[in-house]
């Protein structure tokens, strides 16, 4: 890889909106309910509400479609629920 592209790459992985994206990644790649059973829940019309669970661990992330706004709810590793505004 040549330096400049290097030297681009990693000034990019600084950026907060790219750091968000790899944290989000990470959380996907490592939570325990993405290797369970997948449903598109019962929404209203400007909402769409996917979920996935494992045994007791969840994920559901909820996408307002008219603001664009995304919420991730999940099972964190002491067992409560959380939240994180994506």
């Amino acid at each position: 890889m040549p330096i400049w592209l290097h030297e681009l790459f990693n000034f990019l992985c600084q950026a907060s909106h790219v750091q968000r994206l790899m944290k989000l990644i990470r959380f996907r790649n490592t939570h325990q309910a993405f290797q369970g059973e997948f449903s598109v829940l019962e929404s209203s019309d400007d909402q769409v509400c996917l979920r996935w669970q494992q045994e007791h661990v969840q994920c559901r992330l909820t996408v307002n479609l008219g603001t664009y706004q995304s919420i991730v709810h999940f099972t964190d590793d002491s067992g409560e629920l959380a939240k994180y505004i994506v």
